[in-house]
């Protein structure tokens, strides 16, 4: 089973968690191709929080709107 490590804090803004020492996340498959189709074409409520529903979302947005939309990644890399 994957386990997902998005929650969304409101409408405007996901969090992601990043837990230091799990083995049971697998980062490789929780980004993959496979993810991606499971994410395309759905609407943001429909799915689980994740980073592809978000920003998919965001997308439809500037493209209804015609507006410029931003995405800021904060925090800590190792």
């Amino acid at each position: 089973t994957l386990k997902l490590i998005h929650t969304y804090i409101n409408s405007q803004s996901l969090l992601i968690l990043r837990p230091p020492h799990d083995p049971e996340l697998n980062f490789n498959q929780m980004y993959d191709d496979k993810i991606v189709q499971i994410f395309k074409g759905c609407k943001q409520d429909a799915m689980p929080p994740h980073i592809y529903s978000y920003t998919q979302s965001i997308y439809k947005q500037m493209l209804t709107n015609r507006q410029d939309q931003s995405i800021l990644f904060m925090g800590h890399s190792n």
